[in-house]
């Protein structure tokens, strides 16, 4: 499993703490120390090693160590939670779940100081909320009113509380929400889709939809790619042309599959985060991003 998917299986679980606590101790946790022991149980020291965070040949019952692919893991966390895409997410969700108390505010600005406007330590900033305003107002999930003033009344609508409540990132729920894969019982054509089906337990037929792009999203997607490619022209950044090279091969592939294409870019997301791309690049995965779920 590479680290962008376990990256992505961990979000938000318990073993995502451990694994940050286990690279604040130095990569190693001595369980004969009482009040380290009790920090990880068991089912948590099971779960690092299935995902390959801890080293099984020097992990026993005095201890656990992080594995090398445990370490990327935590640096690239680390990363996105200082100014990648967790970040952002991090102010997304916790503006959602300020509005869906009911605690009225006047303008976004107002948020900045609450006591929960804050992740891993570090308060947003008024510029952090209003980019999140900004971007929940574009996919509607939350509504109010433009004035001279700027973006006034602030509310979370109906699907703002789903994205809330999801247990992955904001950006998950609406890449989800627009490109997602439809089981469709009795149904043999699917505009839009290339259709296979398959027989499961029982006497009925299920259709499983693999949902591909149009020819203009295709050009789209090849041009906003070399964008990305080009500001990434002063970078040493081999990384993210990785994963730009596999986002191409897919894209230009005999059936292009949208929701690959759309999870690529969220990885390739995750990547600028953990590398330190410029503004430039991340905008230009953003456009990415918002081609494939058009």
């Amino acid at each position: 499993m590479n680290d962008e998917t376990v990256m992505h299986e961990i979000y938000g679980e318990p073993v995502e703490e451990t694994l940050l606590l286990l690279h604040q101790r130095g990569g190693y946790i001595d369980y004969n120390d009482p009040q380290e022991r009790d920090r990880v149980t068991y089912e948590l020291h099971r779960e690092l090693e299935r995902y390959g965070l801890v080293d099984i040949e020097t992990s026993d019952s005095d201890g656990m160590s992080l594995s090398l692919q445990g370490r990327r893991v935590a640096e690239r966390i680390i990363a996105s939670r200082t100014r990648g895409p967790y970040r952002r997410d991090a102010v997304h969700k916790a503006l959602l779940a300020y509005l869906d108390s009911g605690e009225p505010i006047g303008r976004p600005a107002d948020f900045v100081g609450k006591p929960t406007a804050t992740a891993f330590g570090v308060p947003f900033t008024e510029r952090e909320v209003e980019d999140a305003t900004s971007y929940l107002h574009e996919h509607d999930l939350i509504r109010g009113f433009q004035s001279l003033a700027g973006f006034m009344r602030p509310e979370i609508t109906y699907e703002g509380g789903y994205a809330l409540h999801h247990a992955g990132t904001v950006t998950d729920y609406l890449a989800r929400g627009t490109a997602r894969s439809y089981d469709y019982s009795n149904t043999t054509t699917v505009s839009g889709g290339t259709v296979g089906g398959i027989q499961t337990g029982g006497s009925s037929n299920v259709q499983h939809v693999v949902q591909t792009i149009t020819v203009d999203q295709q050009a789209s997607l090849l041009q906003a790619i070399g964008k990305v490619r080009a500001a990434l022209d002063d970078s040493p950044n081999d990384i993210l042309r990785d994963d730009l090279n596999v986002i191409e091969a897919e894209v230009v592939s005999d059936e292009p599959d949208k929701t690959k294409i759309r999870d690529k870019i969220q990885g390739a997301l995750i990547t600028a985060g953990a590398t330190g791309a410029t503004n430039l690049v991340f905008q230009g995965l953003t456009e990415l991003l918002k081609i494939i779920v058009s």
